[in-house]
C-alpha cells in the first residue's frame, strides 16, 4: 500500500448515516453484521433505521494486515428476508464474494469500497483507490497511533 487514509469517528458516523439515508426506503427489518468491521456500522444503522434485530456473520481472513484463507466461524441464525448484511469495507472482494455465495439474494452494503471489491455491495458510501490502506477509527489507539 502506498497511501494511508485515517478515518475519524466523526467522519465514520457521518458516512454510515449517509448510508442509512440511501437505504431508508427499503423494508429492512434486521441487520447482519460481518465481524468484526461490520459491528460498528451495524450499531449506527440499527439506531438510524430503528432496527433492534441484529445478528452476526463471523468470518476470519486477516492476520494482522495480511489477508489469508477465509474461515466461517458463525453463520447468522435469523431469517434473511428484509435483512441488511453490512461490512465496513470491500477491499479485494474476497469477503464480499463469500457473502454473495452464501447468501445470493442478500442485500449487502459496505461503508467503503475499493475498485476490486466495488462490484459486490448493493450500496456503499465512498470509494478509495486500491493502493490505499484505510485506517478505521477503531484501529487507532488513544494516542492517535496504531496499536
Amino acid at each position: 500500500m502506498t497511501n494511508k487514509v485515517y478515518i475519524s469517528w466523526e467522519n465514520y458516523q457521518k458516512d454510515v448515516r449517509s448510508l442509512a439515508k440511501k437505504i431508508s426506503d427499503r423494508n429492512i427489518t434486521s441487520i447482519i453484521a460481518v465481524t468484526r468491521g461490520g459491528l460498528f456500522p451495524a450499531a449506527i444503522l440499527s439506531t438510524e433505521l430503528g432496527i433492534r434485530l441484529v445478528d452476526t456473520l463471523c468470518l476470519s481472513s486477516y492476520v494482522h494486515d495480511r489477508q489469508g484463507e477465509m474461515t466461517i466461524l458463525k453463520k447468522p441464525e435469523i431469517d434473511l428476508t428484509n435483512t441488511l448484511i453490512i461490512d465496513d469495507l470491500s477491499d479485494t472482494g474476497n469477503t464480499a464474494r463469500v457473502i454473495k455465495e452464501l447468501f445470493p439474494n442478500s442485500f449487502y452494503c459496505c461503508v467503503y469500497v475499493k475498485p476490486k471489491g466495488a462490484v459486490y455491495p448493493d450500496e456503499f458510501v465512498r470509494e478509495y483507490p486500491q493502493d490505499t490502506w484505510i485506517v478505521q477509527p477503531w484501529d487507532v489507539g488513544e494516542d492517535g497511533f496504531l496499536d
